[in-house]
């Protein structure tokens, strides 16, 4: 069946989405940018809805954009840190820093994310430690290299490059 033609009752689904997408990307890397085309297909023909929510008293929407940017977040945060770790663990490692840092490029290629997005997460990859390592370095190369001809377009990102 087409995500498309689904009838989205609730935001829970929409986080159900954002958990099974982001799943993906953190074991198949090269999934990265069929999935995120994917997200922009649904986003641009409106077929997602959005949810009225409220959380401390303020109202928001709730929406395909959200729930995406909510769980990649999440993602991000769980990165881990020391990436010195031997074998089938350090690959699954590794391939989670490498397709989260792909996925963020693709859903900024995409309007889904900022560029203050983006330079806090190039920051934190950088900083995070006294000196970052191969793998970080090389997830923040990605994510440039992703990103780089769209960031040079405007003046903020070119403040990042």
């Amino acid at each position: 069946g087409s995500l498309a033609a689904l009838v989205w009752k609730q935001q829970s689904e929409l986080r159900c989405l954002a958990d099974s997408l982001l799943q993906r990307v953190v074991t198949e890397p090269a999934v990265v940018e069929p999935l995120a085309m994917v997200l922009q297909s649904l986003r641009d023909r409106g077929v997602v809805p959005s949810f009225e929510m409220e959380e401390d008293g303020k109202k928001f929407q709730f929406d395909l954009k959200r729930a995406v940017m909510e769980r990649t977040q999440a993602e991000f945060d769980s990165l881990p840190q020391d990436l010195e770790i031997e074998g089938d663990d350090g690959k699954e490692a590794r391939n989670k820093v490498k397709g989260v840092m792909a996925f963020l490029g693709q859903l900024f290629l995409r309007q889904f994310t900022t560029t203050k997005i983006l330079k806090m997460v190039v920051s934190s990859m950088l900083f995070r430690r006294e000196r970052p390592d191969e793998v970080h370095l090389e997830a923040v190369c990605l994510l440039l290299k992703a990103t780089g001809a769209s960031l040079e377009s405007t003046q903020v990102g070119m403040k990042l490059l």
